[in-house]
């Protein structure tokens, strides 16, 4: 890898690698307070069918059908997010690992494991078959493009650097988690 010309990049990429990791974690938290509120939802609608058949149109009437959550700006917030980035069973599971690994207070050599192996969970994610934006990688390269406040997309001039820094961090980390790997594979041949 090069050696980066300014310092303050480095810190700058690897503000926007953190970012991701929450990114990560938030969304994950979020669709699985979804899919708990779903179940709940569903839960109690059947057991208003079972009980009050006979009131069940009134009850769809008052509700409009619709299932409003007490927190709905929240889910509101995320309800793209959601929707739109798609882990595989490897990365939920890598996932709550990592989100009880937080919860728990392991120490900081688990956490970086446990993060480590996320992050080249959604590197080396296959995309052949798949649509492209279903990888959490690209969806976040593509939030990254948002400006919030000003509710637009950002111009080039001021993303392309952001993804530059991104894509120097999963490069970055991709060699050293390799050369990680080939090192220890060569200690257990020797």
């Amino acid at each position: 890898m090069v050696r980066l010309q300014n310092e303050d990049s480095l810190d700058r990429y690897i503000a926007y690698l953190k970012r991701f990791a929450c990114y990560l974690l938030r969304v994950y938290v979020a669709q699985k307070e979804r899919e708990a509120l779903e179940c709940d939802v569903d839960r109690s609608d059947e057991e208003l069918v079972d009980n009050n058949e006979e009131f069940l149109p009134d009850i769809v009437g008052e509700r409009g059908g619709t299932h409003e959550t007490a927190n709905s700006e929240q889910s509101d917030r995320m309800k793209d997010c959601c929707e739109l980035t798609k882990f595989n069973p490897e990365q939920k599971q890598l996932l709550e690992d990592m989100l009880q690994s937080l919860v728990s207070g392991e120490d900081e050599e688990t956490q970086v494991q446990k993060m480590s192996a996320l992050m080249m969970s959604m590197i080396l994610q296959s995309l052949k078959g798949l649509d492209r934006f279903d990888s959490p990688m690209i969806h976040f390269a593509a939030v990254l493009g948002i400006v919030e406040e000003e509710n637009r997309l950002r111009r080039g001039d001021e993303y392309s650097y952001m993804l530059a820094g991104f894509m120097y961090c999963i490069r970055v980390l991709f060699v050293v988690c390799r050369a990680c790997a080939a090192g220890s594979h060569e200690r257990r041949a020797d």
